[in-house]
């Protein structure tokens, strides 16, 4: 062994070279099923070797040939799962059937490929590295993998088509009534499953929205400052380049607002409030303007203003329509606002005529909704649990009530309740499945996170419970990933705001 090359290596082998081609976890590491990891243009050898490592390594590959300066990013630990097979076309699958075995649920493996013979080194290229978590289908399991701090009420990206990540940013401490922001992020890389500190923000912010551009970059508009006043301006993120860039303000400033894309790829923000410094003022300012966003020219321009004034509305793609529903609505009277509460009114936007539409109202009064929506496979929009009030804004409280909007027909569908009223939740398609986890109980100013977890089966017409997460988190981040991982952030917890991450598959 070359020990004066190797040592030195091993002090520098958080410098391991870009990968030479990509490998991907495929599928989510169910127990007891098959996962796989694909890779692609890998060339330079006769054959591709799949290592397994319960460790991030380093392993110098001068352990091989004493001039190669590369380091491996796992461990050379776990022999037995190694495979290999010929590199062909320089794309495959790597295959692995996992034992029906619940005592394995959160081990985490990584693993990282390399074809054989080098031209230049035993080894020849390279590839990026993949981690598998094990774990029971419908149960969470925690990541080794935390945030830097601890954050709720923050946005986050769709995962990134190109570098696998999220950006969950913003966030802070406190409630929809009375947050704080910060202006700091993190970036979860859901191949890796690691968790590492992104760009600062252009301004602090909690309560802001986030909306998917066309092209990858993130839209985050509004939210409160670290002081808790409401903001108009906006920036957009590059995951490309991990850097934030402010772009024009909105011409109102607006928090507990809701963004969606328009099918021309540009953004429609829609109601909210100008103040948040107490009850009183948010139901005050409450607006029904609405404003659009163009990601080609950066800016804004005023869109037909709604019928209401709506705070914590829901706006989601309906077809080539844009529904706004529910909301705690104000209707001023002479002058002064009258809260009336949550309401069930919908409406929809056609965006090349700029005009609004009533649709069908929702079959029971339903606000601060829009983050815990799920579409099923044919396109219906669900929504479970949300909360309702009468005028007193400060004694809003969680529902158990579900439906579904079907676009094509204008209809509304009632579903079973869940078993557990909550709001502040999440919500995603997984398996087939509509899954809602987390949220809170009790009233909008002194919430109670909790831990129920619950899965609604479109052909059975019913909800089934499934076991607890961890931790209890309400008002938590929560990005899907193509394999089918479902990936829980922060959050506000029992105790304390929390920087843990859970995994549900």
């Amino acid at each position: 062994m070359h020990v004066p090359l190797v040592l030195p290596l091993l002090l520098l082998a958080t410098l391991s070279a870009q990968p030479d081609y990509p490998l991907l976890r495929t599928s989510p590491g169910v127990i007891g099923q098959t996962f796989t990891l694909d890779y692609s243009n890998a060339s330079g050898g006769a054959f591709v070797l799949l290592i397994a490592s319960a460790t991030n390594g380093p392993t110098p590959l001068a352990l091989l040939s004493p001039a190669d300066p590369r380091v491996l990013e796992v461990g050379l630990d776990l022999p037995a799962l190694w495979l290999a097979q010929p590199t062909g076309s320089g794309s495959g699958t790597f295959a692995y059937a996992t034992p029906n075995a619940p005592n394995l649920h959160g081990l985490t493996l990584q693993f990282q490929s390399c074809t054989l013979p080098g031209s230049t080194f035993f080894v020849g290229a390279i590839s990026s590295v993949a981690a598998v978590q094990l774990g029971v289908g419908g149960t969470a399991a925690p990541l080794a993998a935390s945030f830097a701090g601890a954050r709720t009420l923050a946005t986050v990206t769709d995962v990134d088509a190109a570098t696998h990540e999220v950006l969950v940013a913003g966030g802070g401490v406190g409630s929809l009534l009375g947050a704080v922001g910060l202006d700091t992020t993190e970036i979860v890389d859901t191949q890796r499953l690691t968790a590492r500190p992104g760009p600062r923000l252009t301004t602090a912010r909690a309560l802001a929205a986030a909306v998917t551009l066309a092209d990858g970059k993130t839209l985050i508009c509004g939210g409160v400052d670290a002081a808790g006043s409401v903001l108009a301006s906006a920036e957009v993120y590059d995951p490309a380049t991990h850097t934030t860039t402010a772009v024009a303000n909105m011409a109102t400033a607006r928090a507990l607002h809701a963004a969606a894309r328009l099918s021309d790829g540009r953004v429609l923000v829609v109601g909210g409030t100008t103040s948040l410094a107490d009850p009183i003022s948010a139901l005050s300012n409450a607006q029904n303007t609405a404003e659009i966003f163009d990601p080609t020219t950066r800016t804004w321009a005023s869109a037909r203003a709604m019928g209401r004034r709506l705070l914590a509305p829901g706006l989601h793609a309906v077809g080539a329509r844009t529904l706004v529903s529910g909301g705690f609505e104000v209707t001023i009277v002479f002058g002064i606002p009258i809260p009336i509460g949550a309401v069930p009114n919908c409406q929809t936007y056609d965006s090349a005529a700029n005009t609004w539409s009533n649709a069908a109202s929702m079959r029971v009064a339903r606000a601060a909704h829009h983050t815990s929506a799920a579409y099923l496979a044919n396109g219906d929009l669900v929504f479970a649990g949300g909360a309702t009030s009468g005028p007193d804004l400060t004694q809003a409280s969680a529902i158990a009530n579900a439906e579904a909007y079907t676009p094509a027909t204008n209809t509304w569908t009632a579903l079973p309740n869940l078993a557990q009223a909550r709001v502040g939740h999440s919500a995603a398609l997984l398996g087939g499945r509509i899954v809602v986890a987390g949220g809170t109980q009790g009233t909008l100013t002194a919430p109670t996170p909790i831990t129920s977890v619950e899965a609604f089966v479109p052909n059975s017409l019913a909800w089934t419970t499934l076991p607890p997460l961890g931790a209890a988190r309400g008002g938590h981040a929560a990005a899907l990933t193509a394999d089918g991982l479902w990936l829980l952030c922060g959050g506000q917890g029992a105790a304390s705001t929390l920087g843990s991450i859970e995994t549900l598959r």
